[in-house]
């Protein structure tokens, strides 16, 4: 923790330098791994709205890719007052939750049953598997 704390502004330089879209790469990835952590540890925090939305958006482009390869309508995503699009054409479907869970669920932390969970206008069911470049868990993590 300290070798990071004397590193993080010179990563944080980096980062500027690079600018997005990799920069917002490198933050949902410090970000989801940092939730990890802290769900084994049981310890909540690190949920900076900012960050959720900069991670959320990070993960558009290849959700997007996966959602025209399955040949599906576009999915919108609502984060509070937030609102995201994956995909080409009108929405088929729409999932509403809060920015923490869109977040997990994007960077493939949430199950089938937690992704049908959500709040969805239209089926769930053809685009759950999309969700995650990463595939998509088995058993729940149990994150409060």
């Amino acid at each position: 923790v300290d070798e990071w704390g004397g590193g993080a502004p010179q990563f944080e330089d980096g980062l500027r330098a690079i600018g997005p879209p990799l920069a917002s790469v490198a933050i949902s990835d410090q970000f989801q791994h940092e939730q990890d952590i802290r769900g084994a540890l049981d310890e909540q925090g690190g949920r900076d709205h900012d960050v959720l939305l900069v991670t959320i958006d990070a993960y558009l482009p290849g959700l997007a890719i996966r959602i025209g390869e399955a040949k599906l309508p576009a999915l919108r995503m609502s984060a509070g007052a937030h609102h995201f699009e994956a995909g080409e054409g009108t929405p088929g479907a729409k999932v509403t939750a809060e920015p923490f869970e869109l977040a997990r669920l994007l960077g493939g932390r949430r199950t089938p049953d937690e992704i049908r969970a959500l709040s969805w206008e239209g089926d769930p069911e053809q685009y759950a598997p999309l969700m995650s470049a990463y595939g998509i868990p088995r058993e729940p993590l149990g994150e409060r």
